[in-house]
């Protein structure tokens, strides 16, 4: 069959053969000032009304539309509608086919009406030429002025030269159609719309319908009315979402990518590389400039070329709508590349932690540069010369980083407020200021003159810092919310519970999208053979299909949301999830079950507390390991002559060797040797077995309790920190027998294992000898206080306590 289809003028439909009922499925939100329109457009077709059905999928509108459908519903028999709380148009889409019963369905959309003749045209080509898939020419039309240019942009080969259904005037085979009619058979065939694509489904699906051998029909004889939209902030909006959701069809079929798709993502990247390069050689500028003279021409020229075409009052919009058009598509396409294609839209972590770095570098240079003017200004002396201060600056900025890191800065960054993180930024300048303050105090001058106006600019530098820092942040805060209502950097979630508070939780998560949670479906306390959605959201199982399904949905955190009866369920979701890369938050109300194993976060207001949070960074991991080699080599190194003087104590107060071994549990559940100075007597377990060390144990030596009050036995176990089976900070490993006797009475016990063991740690600051499960229970709620505040800055402050604690002979 040739790829230009021959054309047909004859719209009339064969009168021999029943005529298939048609559903029209429209997908809308807070579409207000279109749905009527639409609705009404459609129940006014030349096509039979006792053929015909209206399926409307909204996604809780708030702007006076559900009345509307309430209203057209109760007036025609042949209108319905849905909702769609994901507010996903393929969702919609699917929703509004499964609930269809036409035999053919046509997909709308809310901005739209049609020619009276639409929907036969496309049964014409279907029930004569054997179609499966049809389509037609779109027309754009508006109500004001600029929305009519844009209709125009957007119809123009200099807007968007890949839609041919915007400007095609001859029928034949093409890639894709704009509200295309398709035979229900053929979505048997090849699947509904893809809920993962947000934008630009339509043309995954007709990519689909090429790959499974079939062809898709334009007709310019079946006319759409579309009304774009009315400003060039929402077009620009529109054509961002329409390049973010490119990619991800290019990502998901490789084969579907054109070069003109690339054309917009690469002029953007190049006038932001042009632009950066600029500060670096004047000679970027003047590339820049000439790139952008050169572009300017062209949408001028395509502009003069479209007024001429059209209305000549359009030429003034139409550079800008060009610009728009080009703009929006090109940085969402780039955008778009952080995408995966099973997560929806999401941004790398490490992304938002660059962002941030690069907002403090800018935030750190601005502040020293108006400082070290206003120095410049006041004559001060010891001023360095203005070809110096960018060199001093970058190392200024280093301090800082390493500051800023010290307070937690660049932790978890969605998981505070504003309001919280500048006061955040404060604390950390203010101890920042005072270490600069404490090293550039000179002790003759400043005593005898305690407020020169060199040290008063001291607090101006704390202003600056705390005012361009903290702005910074607020300002990339603001952008990333504004992201998470266009549904960019969202999370993938599960809700553990099936009850209202779970259904509650998914109504909160789903009203408000700058909380950054996409639900992607429920977890049942228990199995049930009940209903299996709400609101459209599956249900995927039960506790013990947690795990697979975390692993299926690619799901970042998870919502538990259980009812009273239900509570007993919370270790098994914390067990199922051991391990696994998520997070896990609950309601307010569950609290009180684990009461010293939950961090509390404002997160954008919500109440969610995050329990069992993951563990530290990798690059703080790193530090760590690299800080427990170099400082167990220094104790063991500089050490000797004193370890080798306790070695012979030891031997000469008791029988037995100087160092035992012992079997203990690792990482991740691993077994090793631990090495000890010996404090206890000579087989000490031999008639009682595996036993716990009491505070005045009569096992213990003369030696031992003095090298014991001293730390001095645990000396050897520097040894296992250089070959990575321990850490200098962390929980003190326990002995197979107790692992193995703890883990079941203790359902969160196994958590410690995923991290290096310790040769201190918090429950050893704060706790006293084992001697009961009360005492392991407590010690184990210091323990995963631990893991769950994980840092460089947690383990300085251990390793400082512990200090205090062997001068104090406090603690264990």
């Amino acid at each position: 069959m040739s790829d230009r289809a021959p054309e047909n003028q004859t719209p009339s439909l064969p009168v021999t053969e029943e005529l298939p009922l048609v559903s029209v499925v429209i997908p809308m939100l807070n579409e207000a000032a279109n749905i009527r329109r639409c609705v009404e457009s459609i129940l006014e077709q030349t096509y039979p009304t006792d053929r015909l059905e209206v399926v409307v999928v909204d996604g809780i509108s708030e702007d006076g539309s559900r009345d509307i459908l309430a209203e057209l519903s109760a007036t025609y028999d042949n209108v319905s509608f849905y909702d769609n709380p994901l507010r996903v148009t393929p969702r919609a889409l699917n929703i509004g086919i499964q609930n269809a019963r036409g035999e053919v369905i046509i997909i709308l959309g809310a901005h739209t009406k049609i020619n009276p003749d639409f929907i036969e045209r496309n049964i014409h080509y279907m029930l004569t030429r054997g179609e499966v898939c049809t389509g037609g020419t779109q027309i754009n039309v508006g109500d004001t002025w600029l929305q009519q240019a844009i209709g125009v942009g957007m119809a123009s080969k200099f807007g968007i030269p890949t839609a041919p259904y915007r400007y095609e005037t001859k029928p034949r085979y093409v890639d894709t159609v704009v509200y295309a009619a398709y035979r229900r058979e053929l979505l048997q065939e090849v699947g509904l719309f893809d809920e993962d694509l947000h934008i630009a489904e339509d043309a995954e699906l007709n990519w689909r319908i090429r790959q499974a051998g079939h062809k898709i029909f334009f007709s310019p004889e079946i006319v759409s009315y579309y009304y774009p939209r009315p400003t060039l902030g929402k077009l620009f909006k529109q054509f961002f979402n329409y390049g973010l959701m490119r990619i991800n069809v290019v990502k998901k079929h490789a084969d579907a990518f054109k070069l003109l798709h690339l054309v917009p993502a690469l002029a953007v990247l190049g006038g932001i590389t042009l632009a950066a390069l600029s500060f670096v050689n004047i000679i970027f500028l003047y590339v820049l400039l000439a790139a952008a003279g050169l572009y300017g021409a062209g949408i001028l020229l395509g502009a003069v070329i479209e007024a001429k075409r059209t209305r000549w009052s359009y030429l003034p919009a139409l550079p800008l709508v060009f610009f728009t058009l080009h703009a929006g598509f090109g940085i969402g396409f780039i955008i778009g590349l952080f995408k995966s294609q099973k997560w929806g839209v999401a941004i790398p972590r490490w992304a938002e932690k660059l962002l941030l770095f690069i907002s403090d570098y800018v935030a750190v240079n601005l502040a020293f540069y108006i400082w070290a003017g206003l120095r410049y200004e006041l004559n001060l002396p010891d001023m360095p010369e203005p070809a110096s201060i960018f060199k001093i600056s970058n190392i200024i900025f280093v301090f800082w980083f390493f500051v800023f890191l010290f307070f937690g800065l660049y932790r978890e960054w969605q998981a505070q407020s504003r309001l919280d993180e500048f006061i955040q930024v404060v604390k950390a300048v203010f101890w920042g200021v005072m270490v600069i303050f404490l090293v550039t105090f000179d002790l003759n001058n400043d005593l005898s003159n305690p407020l020169p106006l060199s040290r008063m600019l001291i607090v101006t530098y704390l202003g600056l810092m705390a005012g361009f820092v903290g702005l910074g942040r607020i300002l990339l805060h603001t952008f990333q919310r504004k992201l998470l209502e266009l549904g960019i950097g969202m999370r993938r979630a599960l809700i553990v519970g099936w009850g209202k508070q779970a259904h509650e939780l998914f109504e909160k998560v789903s009203r408000y999208p700058a909380l950054g949670y996409r639900v992607a479906g429920f977890i049942s306390p228990e199995q049930t053979n009940g209903r299996t959605d709400y609101r459209g959201v599956p249900l995927l199982g039960s506790v013990a299909d947690l795990a697979e399904q975390i692993e299926k949905n690619k799901a970042e955190e998870i919502l538990i949301a259980l009812e009273n009866n239900d509570r007993t369920q919370l270790f098994e979701v914390i067990s199922a999830t051991d391990g696994l890369p998520v997070r896990l938050k609950i309601v307010p109300d569950l609290y009180s079950i684990i009461t010293g194993q939950a961090r509390t976060n404002q997160i954008y207001g919500f109440p969610l507390i995050e329990i069992l949070p993951q563990l530290m960074p990798d690059w703080e991991k790193q530090t760590k390991r690299l800080i427990d080699i170099i400082v167990s080599s220094i104790i063991l190194l500089a050490g000797t002559p004193l370890w080798l003087l306790v070695a012979l104590i030891i031997k000469l107060d008791s029988r037995g060797p100087v160092l035992y071994a012992q079997e203990r549990v690792g990482f991740n559940g691993k077994l090793f040797n631990i090495y000890k100075f010996r404090s206890m007597v000579h087989d000490a377990e031999k008639s009682t077995g595996p036993t716990w060390a009491a505070e005045d144990d009569p096992r213990i030596t003369r030696v031992g309790k003095w090298i014991r009050k001293l730390r001095i036995d645990e000396v050897p176990q520097f040894y296992n920190v250089l070959k990575g089976e321990m850490s200098l900070v962390g929980p003190r490993p326990e002995r197979p027998y107790f692992v193995e006797k703890l883990k079941k009475e203790l359902p969160l016990y196994s958590r410690r294992l995923k991290v290096r063991p310790g040769i201190t740690g918090w429950a050893q600051i704060k706790g006293k000898y084992d001697t009961t499960l009360e005492d392991v229970r407590q010690k184990l709620q210091y323990d995963l206080f631990y893991l769950e505040n994980m840092s460089l800055r947690m383990d300085l402050k251990i390793l400082i306590n512990t200090i205090y604690v062997i001068f104090s002979g406090k603690g264990h």
